[in-house]
């Protein structure tokens, strides 16, 4: 088979490479460790994957095979404005993690539920620096926390880009990739573990602390991102009746997972209830008062995926709904996530973009305030109908080589990802045999749910009009609930209270979603 020398350029950095004939450049590129976003994962409707072959300009590497030497240009990955912030509202849990030093006859060691993390100290008055990690893995994003457990201080966060956006922007991608490739679900896993590694060694080196002094990391994260990152085969939960692996809380050293800290520290993954609502939303919810009180109390988190939580101190309904990928730029014809240059804000005619760059497309959130300031000039009508493509910016003053618009097909993908969320509200609240107007708070948690603008969201008909003055931003709840794992063995309690008292709802089965979802399709009509 004849090889090809390929020549990359990323703007920064000359990478040199060599291909067999007739592979696929984006295969490439992936196996060279050089990710590009690939929302579709390869399937060419998504066109995320430009790049700029010399002699041949813009081509989708995911439809081009290599036939000769080639020099590519590809698009650098952008800083992404990703959600770190904790959750205000969190509840207060006692400081005790479980770590402690224990005399053994040989000599003191650190321990964590009876697991030695530490050898024995010949110093018989051991004092330790001692580090614990909470992270909260995303199908987009990855934030961690880097905690001191001596003093139960945030040293650092660190966010980052999960590098399986390269091989689609949702969940199912990710499950089709571990199903079609025969190393697929072992590619996924080694490229988020080298992510997390590098990402811990920067707050090591940012912090001056050695990754050998931290014992303890919680992990939460969707049932199919913890499947992936413990190397369980997922593809049970892509299809009917979607049931994961493991759904219970499970334990490892730092050494099963590879990961660049002490060897024996311990690695808890924080339990799940199904197969598309994860420890995240576990976590998510238990670090609220949701299930403390009488009244019911609506948790969303709009992510890649929708998830919504109704509940009160005696029953928990939850569902997931698949509204995210239109939210985070997938799917849209110039969406982009929440990058640089992303347009996050519109209103009057006016945009702002993140970062105050020149504008490369649109993210969630001002998609939103878009098609809501759209619905008010008459521009779509109550049906999804456009008057026409709707130019946002001329290509010469953005930052990338064409205009930036919206088009009928980007209307339609919101009208179903929006149904999908406010017909899975309306679905619960029929459950649980309440009107829209008895929920007393809606706690918004994730990065779209605390970007958005309130008013454009009920505008478009994404939540209820009833309900927006009730609506609180939570943060990264999920975070959130990872830190209080870390920190406190008293969340154990909160963490099994939302276990216990969740009813998982499948959507699929219910004739009342399908109603409710079409009904949902058109815009409110406000004067």
């Amino acid at each position: 088979m004849e090889k090809y020398k390929i020549k990359i350029r990323d703007g920064q950095k000359d990478y040199s490479l060599t291909a067999n004939g007739g592979e696929n450049l984006l295969d490439v590129l992936r196996k060279n460790s050089l990710l590009i976003p690939a929302s579709c994962n390869g399937k060419g409707t998504c066109e995320k994957c430009k790049v700029t072959v010399s002699g041949k300009g813009m081509v989708l590497a995911c439809q081009y095979q290599v036939g000769q030497d080639l020099e590519v240009l590809i698009p650098g990955f952008k800083d992404y404005a990703i959600l770190d912030q904790l959750n205000p509202h969190a509840r207060h849990m006692p400081n005790g993690s479980g770590l402690q030093i224990k005399e053994l006859a040989a000599g003191p060691v650190i321990t964590y539920k009876d697991h030695e993390i530490s050898a024995p100290a010949r110093d018989k008055n051991l004092k330790t620096a001692s580090f614990g990690l909470a992270v909260d893995i995303g199908t987009t994003t990855i934030v961690i926390y880097l905690l001191d457990m001596n003093r139960y201080e945030i040293i650092d966060v660190m966010p980052v880009l999960n590098p399986q956006t390269a091989y689609g922007a949702d969940v199912i991608s990710r499950i089709e990739y571990c199903i079609s490739q025969p190393q697929g679900l072992r590619t996924l896993q080694k490229i988020l573990i080298a992510q997390l590694n590098r990402t811990i060694e920067k707050a090591c080196l940012a912090a001056s602390i050695k990754p050998g002094d931290i014992h303890l990391m919680t992990c939460v994260g969707n049932t199919i991102m913890l499947h992936i990152l413990l190397g369980v085969d997922p593809r049970s939960i892509g299809v009917t009746p979607f049931t994961p692996v493991f759904t219970e809380e499970r334990m490892l050293s730092a050494e099963q997972l590879s990961l660049h800290i002490n060897q024996k520290a311990i690695v808890r993954i924080m339990p799940s209830i199904a197969g598309y609502v994860g420890a995240d939303i576990v976590a998510g919810v238990a670090a609220t008062d949701l299930a403390d009180f009488e009244t019911f109390t609506l948790y969303i988190d709009i992510g890649t995926n929708g998830e919504i939580v109704l509940g009160n101190r005696k029953i928990l309904y939850c569902c997931s709904t698949a509204a995210g990928p239109a939210f985070e730029g997938a799917r849209i014809k110039c969406g982009v996530g929440g990058v640089e240059g992303g347009i996050a804000a519109y209103e009057q005619g006016c945009y702002r973009t993140i970062g105050d760059k020149a504008p490369i497309g649109i993210c969630g959130s001002g998609l939103i305030d878009l098609i809501a300031y759209l619905l008010d000039i008459s521009e779509i009508d109550y049906s999804g109908k456009m008057a026409g493509d709707y130019l946002i910016e001329e290509r010469r003053s953005s930052g990338v080589d064409h205009d930036i618009v919206l088009v009928q097909k980007d209307i339609r993908e919101v009208q179903l990802a929006k149904s999908a969320i406010y017909a899975g509200i309306l679905t619960l609240t029929n459950i649980a045999g309440i009107r829209l107007d008895q929920i007393g708070r809606v706690y918004l948690a994730g990065g779209f749910g605390n970007y958005i603008r309130i008013a454009s969201a009920v505008r478009i008909g994404l939540l209820p009009a009833v309900l927006e003055d009730r609506i609180i931003p939570v943060g990264n709840s999920a975070g959130t609930g990872a830190l209080l794992a870390l920190k406190s063995l008293a969340f154990e309690d909160e963490i099994d209270k939302v276990k216990e008292r969740s009813r998982y709802i499948e959507l699929s089965l219910r004739p009342d979603f399908n109603e409710a979802y079409l009904a949902a399709m058109h815009f409110p009509e406000f004067d």
